[in-house]
């Protein structure tokens, strides 16, 4: 086999980098230890610093509602037994539950029917109205129960076998970044109690999302440095570099890990992926190495062989970690936090890894025995894809050219929406819970409201066109609950007129009723004023809706404020959804301003390498069909662009370009030995397809165990990029030589030959 030397600045940079070898690991291992040691102290923060847009108008207003009207922290828990809570039994294991619970630290109060059947009855002496403590009859008590407006179909069961919690947890400016005490609290405070229970609450599903965080990272590591073991043996055939290669991504993840903390950030949902990313792509830019080297002939120095087969490698491989480095670099103009996370850590694990493999590789090279694959199944299968793309180059552009317009068909059919509880799989506790609760007490998410008026909106007429309005949204539908001042007034004013629990439940018919109400307010009700009048302006109303994705949440919203009154009142949408909703529009914003930029550096590294602009388009084209294939994919199978999808063209482009460089990088010396394309195309395939194929195999698997992730957008991510490198691999080997032979056009050598 031919030796390819190069005699420009690679080798000269790997004579000096020879040099200075020991120098160089000396301080590669005081970083490691130093980063070792900052790593040990990452955490996990699925928050909204990690979720939403900084600095945006959207999270202002959040803090803002949070500041006047508290907490929107709401948990709902689920009691159920077969006996029923109907029962003066019943009401005595959920007032347990209720006051297990309020010594939980996080929470700062607990509603439940009991709280409104006990108001009842401190003020039934003198308002002469029965109460459910007079009632023996476990029948007569759970028709009391549900002719409460207030409990009927929210805080009971039609059959009074389910009975609700409502927890409202301390006002926070942020969504908690770790409620594992609470959850473990709440475990604890429910134990003795004799009913199973279920729980959920947006706090909850985030806390969840950060466990899984957790132990995914270990558990998809693991399986992906067992497959990558494996791999690599079988292609390599010799221990020291398998070892080389796994030990350099594994301290490049340590140091990847170690900046991150130092810089003061955290793991999240997404970035939970981060070390398995590393160890493939590190593993990928190995093969190509020590391919190469094991391809030098024996009979050299070692000292010699490491020098030159390293020269002659560098070049590629430092272009194509640029590239790749490039692609994950983009990500960090995506205006979500979480995705920006993302690109930074990447595009420092790339860079990272490709610094350590070099290093490494200087001191390990020696080690390496030539063992030159001539034919294999994988090199044979390399020669025979770029021999159909030189004898057949119109059918192959035909058929990639098919592909590419059904692809493009099904990615116009991408459908860009967000659901958090789809983030689990569906025998998750969380979404077992959460449909549990759901079918038997009612919807659990919440819309927050804030209805202003100009002048005092606690007069009547105001409360009355609020009243109304509130009315329409359950009755048409868009909500199945609803919860406000509204309600203390209208039960005070029930109470007031003897009408409990089925008559006259509404608003005071003139003003000064409603004055007195206001001001005896507590005396019949324990809603707190403050949680729902910010003075003088401001009402609160909390509906609460079925879960759905945004898509969904969005036109609700928009149906709801269809109903508001256009004069007299300002309504407008409030707490955590809104912000929560501005995701959406954010994601497809992320998409192409991270793609665009992907393109333009990476369209620049290969102008910088090949320096032809016909090999430029090449490129472009072959690894563009990849990225437009696997976004044809996720529009016809269903698969939506979220908070983990988003990435994929991005990251895509920048990993599939890599065997483009090498292939091209080959075929450029090979036609310094002879002016035959066909002969030229062949000799590279033949020389460094295998390489190719190993490494398109060691990418694809990689991201493929991501797959087994349990967060089904990170399982997405993985398997749509390990589906992209397969199509990139037929790209490379078949479509590149297919189009190189209609152009009739070969890289110009360096003595200007074609």
């Amino acid at each position: 086999m031919p030796r390819y030397i190069d005699s420009g600045w690679a080798k000269s940079t790997v004579q000096q980098l020879w040099l200075i070898r020991r120098w160089l690991a000396l301080l590669a291992l005081m970083i490691s230890c130093i980063f070792a040691y900052e790593a040990t102290g990452i955490r996990v923060d699925n928050s909204l610093s990690a979720w939403f847009v900084e600095e945006s108008e959207l999270l202002r207003d959040y803090h803002r509602f949070l500041d006047k009207f508290g907490s929107d922290d709401l948990v709902f828990v689920a009691l159920e037994r077969d006996e029923g809570f109907a029962s003066i039994q019943g009401a005595k294991i959920l007032r347990e539950a209720s006051d297990g619970i309020n010594k939980i630290p996080e929470v700062s109060a607990v509603f439940s029917f009991l709280d409104i059947t006990d108001t009842v009855k401190s003020v039934s002496k003198f308002l002469f109205v029965p109460t459910l403590q007079e009632l023996d009859d476990k029948e007569k008590r759970l028709n009391y129960l549900l002719a409460d407006p207030l409990i009927n179909g929210r805080l009971i069961s039609a059959d009074g076998r389910t009975a609700l919690l409502i927890l409202r947890l301390e006002t926070s400016q942020n969504i908690r970044m770790d409620l594992d005490s609470f959850r473990e609290n709440l475990k604890e405070a429910l134990a003795p109690v004799d009913a199973s229970n279920s729980a959920v609450s947006m706090s909850m599903i985030y806390t969840e999302l950060n466990a899984l965080s957790r132990s995914e990272m270990p558990r998809l590591l693991g399986i992906a440095l067992v497959l990558m073991s494996f791999i690599l043996l079988l292609s390599l055939r010799q221990l020291i570099p398998v070892l080389v290669a796994l030990s350099s991504a594994m301290v490049a993840v340590v140091w990847t890990f170690g900046i991150l903390r130092y810089s003061g950030g955290s793991i999240n949902v997404l970035t939970s992926v981060v070390p398995t990313v590393i160890l493939v792509i590190g593993i990928s830019n190995c093969v190509h190495i020590f391919l190469h080297l094991q391809s030098l002939p024996p009979e050299h120095p070692p000292t010699k062989r490491v020098v030159e087969g390293m020269a002659f490698i560098l070049k590629p491989c430092i272009f194509a970690a640029a590239t790749t480095s490039a692609g994950f670099a983009s990500l960090t103009m995506a205006d979500l936090p979480m995705t920006r996370e993302l690109g930074m850590l990447l595009s420092t694990g790339i860079a990272a890894v490709f610094l350590l493999i070099t290093l490494i590789s200087l001191f390990a090279g020696r080690y390496i025995r030539s063992n030159i694959v001539s034919r294999n199944s994988l090199s044979m299968l390399a020669m025979w894809l770029a021999k159909v793309g030189t004898k057949r180059p119109k059918l192959v552009i035909f058929l990639f050219g098919l592909l590419g317009v059904v692809a493009l068909w099904g990615a116009l059919q991408i459908k860009i929406d967000a659901f958090p509880l789809d983030l689990f799989p569906l025998n998750h506790p969380v979404r077992e819970d959460a449909d549990r609760i759901e079918n038997t007490v009612g919807p659990y998410t919440t819309l927050e409201f804030v209805v202003s008026a100009e002048d005092d909106v606690l007069q009547l007429h105001h409360l009355r066109a609020a009243e109304q309005w509130a009315n329409k949204v359950v009755d048409n539908g868009h909500a199945a609950w609803r919860a406000s001042l509204l309600e203390g007034i209208k039960r005070s004013n029930q109470l007031r007129s003897g009408g409990y629990p089925r008559i006259n439940f509404q608003l005071p018919t003139d003003e000064e009723q409603l004055q007195y109400i206001l001001k005896s307010f507590g005396r019949y009700t324990r809603y707190k004023l403050e949680q729902w009048f910010s003075p003088p302006h401001q009402l609160r109303f909390t509906f609460g809706v079925r879960s759905q994705p945004a898509s969904g949440l969005s036109a609700n919203l928009d149906a709801i404020m269809a109903l508001a009154p256009r004069e007299g009142l300002l309504i407008e949408p409030a707490g955590l959804m809104p912000l929560w909703l501005s995701q959406v529009p954010v994601l497809v914003g992320t998409q192409i301003k991270s793609f665009a930029l992907a393109l333009v550096l990476i369209m620049g590294i290969i102008i910088v390498m090949l320096r032809r602009m016909d090999m430029v388009v090449l490129a472009v084209v072959v690894n563009l069909l990849p990225v437009l294939a696997t976004l044809g994919l996720m529009g016809i199978a269903g698969i939506r662009l979220d908070l983990g999808t988003v990435a994929v063209a991005s990251v895509i482009l920048g990993l599939v370009v890599d065997d483009t460089i090498h292939f091209l990088h080959r075929l450029k010396h090979e036609v310094e030995r002879d002016n035959s394309l066909r002969r030229a195309v062949r000799r590279a395939a033949s020389s460094t397809g295998y390489a190719i194929v190993v490494s398109s195999i060691v990418i694809g698997v990689g991201f493929g165990v991501l797959g087994f992730a349990q967060v089904t957008s990170i399982a997405w991510f993985g398997l749509l990029i390990g589906m992209a490198t397969f199509i990139a691999l037929l790209a490379d080997l078949s479509l590149a030589p297919a189009l190189l032979t209609l152009m009739n056009r070969l890289p110009r050598s360096k003595s200007g030959r074609r």
